[in-house]
């Protein structure tokens, strides 16, 4: 029976944490189910040779620590980007000592616009000469 107060409402199920939880757990077994079989397929050994060290090891488990070692590269470059990110924006935040608002950027200036150019308030406004489509570009930041 529809009442007036579910009249406006969809009847779509809401997605829980309980079953986003269930989707990533059976995600996972499906790829540690593809690891196996990869493990079970390479099983032929390997001569390896890394840093001075020399050693037979099964091709999958040579071929997964490299995986690792390459995924372990990829987090620590990303790491250390994502530190250089939150530093910027930490800086940018703070107000100098002077009590002067910080400066936005490149697109700031100490003084006068040079001749020709057009100035923030000028005809073609703050953002710059309005696009062919009508709009005005995104300003960068």
């Amino acid at each position: 029976m529809v009442t007036s107060e579910n009249a406006g409402r969809s009847h779509e199920p809401r997605t829980t944490r309980a079953a986003m939880t269930w989707t990533a757990v059976v995600a996972a077994l499906m790829v540690f189910i593809l690891l196996i079989v990869f493990f079970i397929q390479n099983q032929d050994t390997v001569e390896v040779h890394f840093l001075g060290l020399t050693g037979p090891v099964p091709l999958g488990v040579a071929l997964f620590i490299a995986a690792v070692a390459g995924g372990v590269l990829v987090a620590v470059a990303g790491a250390v980007r994502i530190i250089q990110l939150r530093a910027v924006a930490r800086r940018a935040t703070r107000t100098p000592p002077s009590g002067r608002a910080p400066r936005s950027g490149p697109a700031s200036s100490s003084g006068p616009a040079p001749s020709g150019a057009a100035s923030p308030s000028g005809p073609a406004g703050p953002s710059g000469p309005a696009s062919p489509a009508g709009r005005t570009p995104p300003q960068d930041r």
